[in-house]
């Protein structure tokens, strides 16, 4: 990634207070844990595909257990879904539609170092911005968008940089 820069947690809040996210508490909780935070501009192409995609029930049908959970596989089976609505919260066509048609950069992502179960599958874990990582990444993989590098935070124990 380029162009790296120091941030602190308190940047990282006023971003998820000005997005308005339903679980800022409980990112906030997780990426406090970390001692580095930093800003990354122009994330390229191929470390956007590579994010790891979380895992839950309700979006167990494009992100199976034990199955590649980087955004790029999340992404394709998320096309195959044909705009499929898994909860009030997972509607596929509306993400997808909402992202693609995105001014671009998308507000910064948040991410976290991967853990231990979570290691297999990537350097990085998108801990805030899922929606519009997925719905942007289906957009360029379907040829509705071309990929632009965009920013995201990091939560990390290492020195970026």
């Amino acid at each position: 990634m380029n162009q790296v820069t120091d941030a602190t947690l308190a940047e990282i809040e006023r971003l998820l207070v000005e997005l308005g996210c339903g679980n800022h508490f409980d990112n906030m909780r997780v990426i406090s844990r970390y001692s580095h935070f930093y800003r990354m501009e122009a994330i390229p192409e191929a470390v956007f595909f590579d994010l790891v995609f979380l895992q839950n029930t309700e979006v167990s049908t494009i992100a199976p257990p034990d199955e590649d959970r980087r955004l790029r596989a999340v992404a394709i089976r998320a096309l195959q879904q044909n705009d499929a609505r898994f909860s009030e919260n997972w509607d596929l066509g509306s993400i997808r539609q909402r992202f693609s048609l995105a001014a671009l950069p998308l507000p910064p992502f948040v991410l976290r170092d991967t853990s231990s179960s979570e290691r297999q599958h990537g350097e990085w874990y998108l801990q805030d911005g899922s929606h519009r990582a997925l719905g942007y990444a289906m957009a360029v993989l379907n040829d509705e968008a071309s990929y632009t590098p965009q920013v995201a935070y990091c939560a990390t124990e290492r020195q970026l940089g």
